[in-house]
């Protein structure tokens, strides 16, 4: 079930060829519908340059229904804005399948040295916000 998230993480933290590029920090969401959601979601997703513009995605979060989802995408990025999409587990019990497509807007603000913020809208039934912060692990 958690197989390909799992794997992906797994490699970019073993493989010198994937070593993570940067880390984005998940912190937190803010949902446009009323509902009992989680918005502190701490998390940890590592970031692939797989070109200037397209990174190779995995990690894990708490989601907004207080469960663990690991994340195995792509993200496409040109300037501060870009778009994000992939598969996550931890939405089962709610959708009915094991791995549900996941997909995020977003644009980032540059912060201290090299760090950014994140700012992503998350188009689903409910529809939110997220806050994260990306770190660079390599030298410019």
């Amino acid at each position: 079930m958690y197989k390909l998230p799992v794997l992906a993480a797994f490699l970019m933290l073993q493989s010198p060829q994937l070593n993570a590029d940067s880390l984005q920090i998940t912190l937190a969401s803010r949902h446009f519908s009323d509902g009992d959601f989680t918005e502190v979601n701490p998390g940890l997703i590592y970031e692939k340059d797989l070109t200037k513009r397209l990174s190779f995605i995995a990690g894990g979060y708490r989601n907004s229904y207080d469960k663990l989802s690991l994340l195995a995408g792509v993200e496409a990025q040109s300037g501060p804005f870009g778009v994000q999409g992939g598969v996550a587990t931890g939405y089962g019990d709610l959708y009915g399948h094991k791995l549900q497509p996941t997909g995020t807007l977003f644009f980032e603000v540059p912060v201290f040295e090299r760090a950014k913020v994140r700012f992503s809208v998350i188009p689903t039934k409910h529809g939110a916000t997220a806050l994260s912060v990306i770190i660079p692990l390599n030298d410019p």
